[in-house]
């Protein structure tokens, strides 16, 4: 799950090219960041494995006894909270450089949206033997791989919402900011950042389930490549799976399952009620902070209150700040000029330059070749995904109509799109084996287990924001049956059917990453494709390998996006004349 990507407007697509050349300048101007990001990953990873490099150790054992698991389950929300301060400060260091427009702020516009497109797990996959073999595979080394490979699934989407939210501050906002005479940094602080909160705080709760998913993950392959005692939930279930250990896997889950609820009813109730005080619109809407029980439990507590009180003066006094000058007249809502057109050109050279330097360093590898050849791992991951999303969307779409009746629905597909599936996948290997089924259609199959959860919330918010009328005048006039699914039903769901098939076949392509490898005991099930040639790299310390698996994983990303996702979502809008396509 990202892998964790923020709510997406078709408007923000251009559209799908008419002629070859247009094409062809939109392959070149969308893939430009993606292939400079996949040459210096490239490269790095050149220089790694030549000056670092990473030697496979045993893993350590781990204490499985039951009172472990909270204590890990404490450490991984520990390590959470970490990863989400580091996001919201790059995210707030990026968003505005990028949103100012310029050079600077085109460039960093195409890299930040380039970084979406990498998935999630295999940030997680290069980071980790990277950071292990820069510390000497200590505690400090396992600890940077989790948090940050966890940040960066969160911050590339809140700094693209960010930057989306910076562009569309009203004008007058804008001059009355100018006109009392607001620093660059005191306009941040009292105009960009409240206008930004409910973008970033939307694409906070829907990254969250893949930041859940990539913590565990990275937390699984810091124990299995050696990297010391290094508790968590996503390591304590990987040791009792080495162990074949059924019970401790249940039992992490069921924790797993906990912190999930409280996150899922506690931190983003709040978190949204919060963001809801500052959205532009309706001014006579109550303060659904003020409205909700949880928060005014939260005000009589005598500890929350002096430390909000604190944080809130400590705040007032940094935006009070007069640092930086004025900002120039041009309002950020209005785009440049005119586009640098360099800069496709100039990412494009600086990564292929890259890949090549690299490429040369090394005389036991053939870059360009072996890429091809991950470039075949990655079409039968693919063929796969499609055929696990079809399913999906087949079984799913009228199951979701009937929950969409009951309120109870939404908050349970809430919960199990926040608990991370890949804890259930060495417990699903291992019921196989015990039952003597062929372990290879269950890898196939694992990846469902998360992404059929995003497909369906999507289904539940379609059924919730369907058109009333439409439902009584069919009752009406007596439609039913399968006239009444053709007619009434799957139109007015397009839209939402739509983001769903997008929403899971990225969170299926990125959870690919874990599925393909699984082990259970002292055997490794591994499923042919890219998914399991990334992690089979990452855990053998063969960086390059995972450098060239991450880029083409990268590349099947971003060109589905714009000759697949970007034309259905747009004829679609044509078609409907609706334009609340999500795009995850």
């Amino acid at each position: 799950m990202t892998s964790g990507e923020p709510a997406f407007h078709p408007g923000r697509i251009a559209a799908f090219p008419r002629s070859a050349r247009a094409l062809v300048k939109s392959l070149l101007a969308d893939l430009s960041a993606p292939v400079f990001l996949a040459g210096m990953a490239i490269l790095t990873a050149v220089f790694a494995t030549r000056w670092l490099p990473v030697l496979p150790q045993p893993p350590r054992a781990l204490n499985l006894a039951a009172w472990a698991a909270p204590l890990s389950a404490a450490l991984t929300v520990s390590r959470m909270a970490m990863a989400l301060l580091l996001a919201l400060i790059v995210t707030g260091v990026c968003a505005p450089l990028a949103a100012s427009g310029g050079w600077s702020g085109t460039l960093l516009t195409r890299l930040t949206r380039a970084a979406r497109s990498v998935p999630a797990l295999g940030r997680a996959a290069f980071l980790t033997p990277l950071f292990l073999a820069l510390y000497s595979r200590n505690g400090t080394g396992a600890e940077f791989a989790s948090i940050i490979a966890t940040a960066g699934s969160i911050a590339p989407d809140a700094a693209f919402a960010m930057i989306l939210a910076l562009r569309g501050v009203p004008a007058e906002l804008d001059l009355a900011a100018r006109g009392i005479g607001l620093t660059a940094w005191q306009r941040f602080w009292r105009l960009d950042a409240p206008c930004a909160i409910p973008s970033v705080c939307d694409s906070l709760a829907a990254s969250l389930p893949g930041a859940w998913f990539t913590l565990l993950y990275a937390e699984n392959l810091t124990w299995v490549q050696g990297g010391g005692s290094f508790p968590g939930i996503g390591s304590y279930v990987v040791a009792a799976a080495t162990h074949a250990a059924i019970q401790p896997i249940i039992l992490g889950g069921g924790v797993m399952l906990v912190v999930a609820l409280a996150c899922n009813r506690l931190g983003l109730k709040l978190m949204t009620a919060w963001a809801a005080r500052y959205r532009l619109g309706d001014v006579e809407r109550g303060d659904p902070m003020r409205d909700s029980a949880l928060f005014r439990a939260l005000r009589l507590s005598p500890v929350l209150r002096p430390a909000t009180r604190v944080a809130t003066s400590a705040v007032e006094f940094v935006a009070r700040l007069r640092i930086g000058g004025r900002p120039r007249a041009q309002h950020l809502s209005e785009p440049p000029a005119t586009e640098n057109r360099a800069i496709p050109v100039i990412l494009i050279a600086g990564g292929v330059l890259a890949a090549l330097y690299g490429d040369a360093l090394i005389s036991n590898h053939h870059l360009f070749g072996d890429f091809l050849h991950i470039c075949f791992f990655g079409l039968l991951t693919t063929i796969r995904v499609l055929a696990l999303i079809a399913l999906i969307s087949l079984f799913w779409t009228p199951v979701g109509v009937w929950l969409a009746r009951r309120s109870v629905a939404k908050q349970i597909v809430g919960v199990c799109a926040m608990f991370p599936a890949n804890l259930l996948y060495p417990l699903v290997v291992g019921v196989a084996i015990s039952a003597h089924v062929n372990a290879g259609f269950w890898l196939a199959v694992l990846p469902a287990l998360g992404a059929q959860w995003f497909f369906l919330t999507h289904i539940l918010r379609g059924v919730e924001t369907f058109p009333a009328d439409l439902l009584r005048a069919a009752t009406a006039f007596n439609v039913r049956g399968g006239l009444w699914w053709r007619k009434v039903m799957l139109p007015g769901l397009a839209p939402a059917c739509l983001g769903g098939v997008i929403a899971a076949a990225n969170a299926a392509w990125n959870a690919s990453i874990a599925a393909e490898l699984v082990r259970w005991g002292d055997r490794d099930f591994e499923l042919l494709g890219i998914g399991g040639y990334i992690t089979h790299a990452s855990v053998n310390g063969e960086m390059t390998n995972v450098a060239l698996g991450v880029a083409a994983m990268t590349f099947f990303a971003s060109s589905s996006r714009l000759l697949i996702w970007a034309p259905l979502t747009n004829a679609l809008r044509r078609r409907t004349g609706r334009e609340h396509v999500v795009l995850r």
